[in-house]
């Protein structure tokens, strides 16, 4: 299949469009829509219908289920995200600016270096990340014991040290001519191999942080909150949407490339604790 890189996301400010460009190189192209819903794991297929007609916008359970179909890579899948978003915008007349300047920085990107299955193994433990983004920090230097320490103990500086050696190896972190550690020029993506199982261990592990995080951190610098709720079957995709645009608009706000502080970590989890009408979700 012909493959939509980054460098031609400027082809593209229209979801439909993107969709429907891939759609037409597929090797083993679905001869009806009836085939093409059945692979996404929908029995009818009147909502994908609607949704090539413009007629409906999708949900985000549909738009991963494209993305996957069509071989997208995360950043691709991101941008059809934001494009969908766009277009529920456009809709109903609200503001597409911070939406658009997603798109913008998504474009920005020009092209990624591609993290394999056997080197996501590497880095999916949560220390990985946070070494990553302590780079950003204003007061940061390479230093094992003070990463170790600002890190409160919990890797010892033998394997602060290996774990950097392993993120300038996968330019995930890179060096200047200095030799000093920086952001890489291009960014990286995990494409579409990463397993569902790799994803779910990433997650164990940074939910057990924010588990620990309620005895070991003071009140003032956490904020841990739960809400139980009542919630129609039809509601939750639309529920689900919004939580991944509150989170988009978290880290556009207070995501900072330098000169930060702290190095924070914001789990979101939002499951159901009785049995749900998988049929009602089609």
């Amino acid at each position: 299949m012909e493959k939509i890189s980054a460098l031609n996301f400027d082809n593209f400010l229209d979801y439909l469009n993107y969709v429907v460009s891939p759609a037409s190189h597929f090797k083993s192209r679905p001869k009806t829509l009836e085939q093409w819903a059945a692979r996404l794991g929908y029995k009818s297929s009147s909502i994908l219908s609607m949704v090539l007609k413009g007629q409906r916008i999708p949900s985000h359970d549909l738009i991963a289920s494209i993305a996957f179909d069509l071989d997208l890579s995360e950043d691709e899948a991101r941008y059809l995200q934001l494009l969908v978003q766009l277009e529920k915008e456009k809709r109903k007349n609200k503001d597409c600016s911070k939406t658009l300047q997603y798109l913008n920085k998504l474009k920005s990107h020009g092209s990624f270096n591609r993290i394999s299955l056997d080197e996501f193994s590497y880095i999916s433990e949560w220390h990985f990340f946070a070494i990553k983004n302590l780079i950003f920090l204003e007061d940061f230097k390479e230093d094992y014991d003070w990463i170790s320490y600002q890190l409160r103990g919990k890797i010892q500086p033998n394997k602060v040290k290996s774990s950097i050696e392993q993120l300038v190896k996968m330019g995930v972190l890179a060096r200047d001519k200095d030799g000093n550690l920086k952001k890489p020029t291009k960014g990286y993506s995990t494409g579409d191999t990463i397993p569902s199982s790799a994803i779910r261990s990433h997650h164990k592990e940074m939910i057990s942080r924010g588990h620990e995080s309620i005895d070991e951190i003071e009140m003032a610098l956490r904020q841990i909150s739960s809400l139980t709720l009542a919630i129609s079957d039809d509601d939750i995709s639309k529920a689900k949407d919004k939580i991944i645009e509150f989170c988009q608009e978290f880290n556009h706000t207070f995501a900072k490339d330098k000169n930060a502080d702290s190095i924070y970590q914001l789990n979101i989890q939002f499951f159901p604790h009785t049995l749900v009408k998988k049929g009602k979700l089609q």
